[in-house]
C-alpha cells in the first residue's frame, strides 16, 4: 500500500487548489494592444475545477461552485491587512487588448473598467462617488491552464450601468500572482442575488474580527448550505483565526466536519487542516477535533471516511491523541468496516498501522 502520508499530501494539495481556484485576479499588464471584437469572447464558459481525487482516493461527489470560491477569496482578503470592499456601478468599459507577445487565441483579453463607488463596506480609501479603475480579464480561447486571472471575472456582466460587489486585495496581502505581478481583485460579482449574503458577512465582520469564537455559531447552523458563507468561513478561519486563536479555529473546523448540512467538498477538506495544527491544540480543542474525525471515519460517505481515516492513522502515532473515548459501540464497528474497505481497495493488509489498529480494536496479526 502506498504510504498514507502521500494521501495527506494529496488532501493538502486539493485544499490549496480549492483556495486558489478563485484567487487569480487581474493585474495590470503592460504593453497591451487592441484586438478585434471576434476575439473578445471566451471559447467556453467553463469554470476552473479543483482536482477531485487520485488513484489512491475515491473521487468526491460534489464540487465547489463560484459562490464558494468567491466567499473563500473574500474571507482571505478580509483576513489580510488593507482589504477594500465596496459596491459600485460600472461607468465605462475600455477596448479589448491582448497580452504583448501572445497570439490573439492564446492571450487573455484585458479591458479597463471604470466604476463609481456606491457604498463602502470595508477598508480605507473608498467613499460614495469615488471612481475606481480595475482591469478585467477574460479567458483565452486556447489555454492549458484552468486557473488564471480570468477566473474571478467569469460570469460577471460587463455592461455600463451594471451593479457589482468588489473586494480588492491590500497592498501587503499575500496572494496569487500572474506573470510575476500580484493580483488586485479578490472578488467581483454582478449577481445581485449574491449581494445579500455578502452584505451579511460584511455586517458581521467586525464582530468576527473582535470575537472569532462568534464564528462557531455560524458553523453550527443546521441549514448551513449557503456557499458564500461556507467559503468565507473556510477562507477567513484558515488565514486569520488559525493564527489568532488556533483552538477556536480547530473547534470551528470540527463543527463544520460534524455538520451534515455542510457539503461534502467542504467537509472532506477539513481533516488535513486539523492534522496540520494538531500539535498546537489544547486538550479541549484536541478532543473536539478527534471526536469529529472519528465520526467522519465512521461515515457512510466513503470519500470522507477514507480521508478521515488517513488523518487518524497519522494522529494515532501521537500519544496525546486518544481515540478510545469516541469509539462508542455504535461508531467503532463502522470505523472498522470502513478501514477494512480502505485496506481492500488499496491492496493493504492488517498490521501496517499498528497504533491506529490497536486503538480501534484490531489485534496484531499472528
Amino acid at each position: 500500500m502506498r504510504r498514507v502520508i502521500l494521501s495527506i499530501v494529496t488532501i493538502i494539495g486539493i485544499t490549496t487548489m480549492i483556495a486558489m481556484g478563485s484567487r487569480y485576479s487581474p493585474s495590470r499588464t503592460e504593453g497591451t494592444k487592441s484586438i478585434p471584437d471576434e476575439v473578445t469572447q471566451p471559447a467556453s464558459a467553463r469554470s476552473a475545477q479543483p482536482a477531485s481525487g487520485t488513484a489512491d482516493q475515491i473521487p468526491r461527489t460534489t464540487q465547489p461552485g463560484k459562490p464558494y470560491m468567491a466567499g473563500y477569496a473574500l474571507g482571505e482578503c478580509l483576513a489580510a491587512e488593507g482589504c477594500q470592499v465596496f459596491e459600485a456601478t460600472i461607468q465605462t468599459i475600455g477596448d479589448p487588448r491582448k497580452q504583448e507577445g501572445e497570439t490573439a487565441d492564446r492571450s487573455p483579453v484585458f479591458r479597463d473598467v471604470l466604476m463609481t463607488v456606491d457604498q463602502n463596506l470595508a477598508g480605507p480609501g473608498n467613499v460614495p462617488g469615488q471612481r475606481v479603475r480595475v482591469e478585467s480579464v477574460m479567458r483565452p480561447k486556447l489555454t492549458k491552464t484552468a486557473s488564471g486571472p480570468w477566473n474571478v471575472w467569469e460570469n460577471v456582466q460587463l455592461a455600463v450601468g451594471a451593479k457589482v460587489f468588489v473586494a480588492l486585495w491590500g497592498q501587503k496581502a499575500q496572494r496569487a500572482t500572474w506573470e510575476g505581478k500580484p493580483e488586485k481583485v479578490a472578488v467581483v460579482t454582478s449577481d445581485v442575488e449574491s449581494f445579500s449574503p455578502l452584505r451579511e458577512i460584511m455586517q458581521r465582520q467586525q464582530e468576527f474580527q473582535a470575537h472569532p469564537e462568534s464564528l462557531l455559531e455560524i458553523s453550527r447552523r443546521g441549514d448551513l448550505n449557503d456557499q458564500y458563507w461556507l467559503g468565507y468561513l473556510m477562507g477567513y478561519v484558515n488565514k486569520k483565526v488559525v493564527v489568532q486563536d488556533v483552538d477556536t479555529a480547530a473547534k470551528i473546523f470540527s463543527s463544520l466536519l460534524s455538520n451534515e448540512s455542510v457539503p461534502e467538498f467542504v467537509r472532506d477538506d477539513i481533516p488535513a487542516r486539523l492534522l496540520v495544527d494538531s500539535y498546537r491544540l489544547s486538550d479541549k480543542a484536541r478532543d473536539a477535533a478527534t471526536k469529529s474525525l472519528v465520526v467522519a471515519a465512521a461515515a457512510d460517505n466513503a470519500h470522507l471516511s477514507e480521508i478521515a481515516i488517513d488523518v487518524l492513522i497519522q494522529l494515532s502515532n501521537d500519544k496525546h491523541f486518544n481515540l478510545q473515548p469516541f469509539l462508542t459501540p455504535e461508531v467503532r464497528p463502522r470505523v472498522l468496516a470502513n478501514y477494512q474497505s480502505l485496506l481492500a481497495r488499496r491492496g493493504g493488509s492488517r498490521g501496517e498501522h499498528r497504533s491506529f489498529e490497536t486503538q480501534i480494536g484490531i489485534s496484531a496479526p499472528n
